[in-house]
């Protein structure tokens, strides 16, 4: 049986077990979990997201991150790349007409995209068996009906997470995409049956291959077994779809595994949710740049002179931008005042103004800056990509990236030109920070209880 099969209505095959069999109870499980979740802002024309598909107790909360952040968009395919776990098949097999039945209603494939994608080549014509009994998809459709009651569905389960076959999948899917507003959902576990804390070592390292959109990396640890993903095929093949349509950046929304949910940690499985999407890159020329340097010492001089704050204002696109940055002060080569921000609420230029005016007045290791001293300080702006989280310190880009350690209420952060400045190892670039800006014990970046989240900056200077 081919990819071509006529009008077929896939019945389910986990209701009663994965998820619950009675329409009303699925609805509340579904509503309950969603309203759990703030809502994500999807920043991408095509969207490419990972999710988990393990029982709905057991990784529903995770997968509802993704789903929470659909709800009231206008998308109106979801294409839905999954593992077989019963049938080995060789190639992909794209479930092309009819249409997918749950307690719920029944979702209609988007035959045109599911069938333009099939056309490709001979590799995207393996057996539908692989999809009857599989759960990998099956479980991701309640939510797409609560999320997105309009949306219809493209099905395709593969295996092989050969760099051949994922490309060629990809570059079909990105090729017939069109217009189309569509969303990429890759269905995987992580890590499977390792205690609790191993678990989270190893997702870690798996999380962080993913969100560099490393592919080779991860192809690589999962050979070699440092990696583990049941969707391994279907992750990479998202990731070469996000690569061709430029995500550059990633968040990962959510991650736990299940012994946080059954309170056993001796064999678990890893879940997590992850978009991808378009960072904006700084794109400052060196005009922008020497603008801004130029107000933040107006802005200090002004401070320190009168009190006043310095009247500034631009059309330029790149300064309005909303951006996030810090200031630098130093004096005879020697930090004499450091203050950020982290949230993009402002534009740039305003930011600039604010951080200046508190790198100079407010930073608590100083007093405030004087007019006698104006005449030896030098500035050094740096702006801010979006942070993310990542899964453990090897996912950290070192030196490029900056830092962001939390514990409970203790936190602290290095940008990436600390590196450069010190010398540091990375190891003593991060037990630095745990130490002397987060006052926690050196080695806390070790501690899974520690949030790690890194950014990109843009540093110029005077």
């Amino acid at each position: 049986m081919t990819c071509g099969m006529a009008e077929s209505l896939r019945e389910p095959a986990v209701q009663g077990s994965f998820y619950p069999e009675n329409p009303k109870e699925l609805s509340a499980t579904i509503d309950a979990l969603l309203s759990k979740i703030p809502a994500h802002r999807i920043d991408a024309k095509v969207p490419v997201l990972i999710v988990p598909h393990a029982g709905y107790v057991y990784s529903g909360s995770t997968a509802a991150h993704v789903y929470r952040s659909l709800m009231g968009s206008s998308f109106e395919t979801v294409v839905l790349i999954g593992p077989s776990h019963h049938v080995d098949i060789e190639g992909a097999s794209i479930w092309t007409s009819g249409a997918w039945k749950t307690p719920l209603g029944v979702v209609h494939v988007d035959e045109t995209l599911a069938q333009a994608i099939a056309a490709e080549g001979p590799s995207f014509r393996a057996s539908l068996r692989a999809h009857v009994k599989e759960h990998s998809l099956e479980v991701q459709v309640p939510f797409i009906q609560r999320a997105l009651p309009a949306a219809k569905i493209v099905p395709i389960v593969l295996n092989d997470p050969s760099e051949v076959l994922c490309k060629k999948l990809a570059a079909s899917i990105v090729k017939n995409i069109g217009d189309r507003k569509v969303i990429i959902i890759a269905s995987t576990d992580l890590s499977h049956f390792h205690t609790g804390p191993a678990a989270k070592v190893i997702d870690g390292r798996t999380l962080g291959f993913i969100s560099k959109l490393d592919t080779e990396g991860l192809r690589r640890a999962m050979a070699e077994g440092k990696a583990e993903l049941c969707g391994g095929a279907a992750v990479l093949t998202a990731l070469e779809i996000a690569k061709s349509l430029k995500l550059n950046e990633s968040e990962i929304f959510n991650y736990t595994h299940s012994g946080e949910v059954t309170g056993d940690d001796s064999r678990v499985v890893g879940y997590a949710a992850v978009s991808f999407y378009q960072g904006t890159a700084a794109g400052l020329d060196s005009r922008d740049k020497k603008e801004l340097l130029a107000l933040a010492r107006q802005t200090v001089e002004t401070h320190a002179i009168s009190g006043e704050e310095a009247s500034f204002s631009s059309s330029d696109p790149d300064l309005n931008a909303k951006r996030a940055a810090f200031v630098t002060l130093k004096k005879d080569g020697q930090l004499r005042g450091c203050i950020g921000t982290f949230s993009a609420d402002r534009p740039l230029y305003e930011t600039v103004q604010r951080m200046a005016l508190s790198s100079a007045s407010e930073d608590p290791r100083f007093a405030p800056v004087t007019a006698g001293e104006l005449k030896d300080l030098k500035y050094e702006i740096s702006v801010l990509s979006e942070s993310r989280r990542v899964g453990d310190a090897s996912a950290i880009d070192y030196p490029r990236q900056g830092v962001i350690l939390k514990q409970g209420h203790r936190s602290g952060v290095f940008l990436p030109k600390v590196a450069l400045e010190t010398g540091w190892t990375k190891e003593e670039f991060l037990s630095e920070l745990c130490s002397q800006k987060a006052e926690l014990p050196a080695d806390c970046w070790k501690d899974s209880r520690t949030e790690i989240t890194v950014f990109d900056a843009e540093d110029f200077s005077e």
